[in-house]
């Protein structure tokens, strides 16, 4: 093999790294989609809370909505 063809071999595989390090690369994530990802985690596994049920009062209906049961 001559060396003007291996040359050519070694440049072009290293263009061809280049590039598939170029596309398949992750872009760094913002604070926003951090933010989205956190929010439909805990829309998929819910929230786990602690509390103690002081008193429950139910408040009257609006004209035309079911009354609604408020819990302090």
């Amino acid at each position: 093999m001559d060396s003007l063809r291996l040359y050519g071999l070694v440049a072009a595989g290293g263009v061809a790294l280049v590039g598939a390090y170029a596309l398949l690369r992750r872009k760094p994530r913002t604070a926003n989609d951090l933010e989205r990802e956190r929010r439909a985690w805990l829309e998929g596994t819910g929230r786990i809370t602690d509390g103690t049920v002081i008193d429950v009062q139910e408040l009257p209906a609006a004209s035309n909505h079911h009354a609604a049961v408020m819990l302090i």
